[in-house]
């Protein structure tokens, strides 16, 4: 069985990332919780390998989004998951997983 997929949002400090701590049970959560935290919705969501976090034991995921509503060019980080996701049917809609 695999680990749930935890994503936290991202913030200065490591501990007030974790008070973020939710499992997501979708990609249709995990975009409404950016969405809710944000105030807009992403058109764009790209997931990439981050780094092993031997503090928390991820192995780390970073979420970056692009919100065009805020003329938004590059992407933003707005979290991290602690694997990577197992939602490859949807690479190429609003998601872009990069291993």
């Amino acid at each position: 069985m695999n680990k749930p997929l935890l994503f936290r949002f991202h913030r200065g400090l490591l501990k007030d990332s974790m008070d973020t701590v939710r499992e997501i049970l979708s990609f249709e959560q995990l975009l409404l919780m950016i969405s809710i935290e944000w105030e807009f919705e992403p058109n764009e969501i790209r997931i990439e390998k981050y780094a092993y976090d031997d503090r928390i034991q991820w192995d780390t995921r970073i979420v970056l989004a692009k919100f065009k509503s805020l003329n938004q060019i590059g992407f933003s980080p707005v979290g991290f998951l602690n694997r990577a996701p197992d939602w490859r049917h949807l690479q190429g809609d609003k998601l872009e997983i990069c291993h």
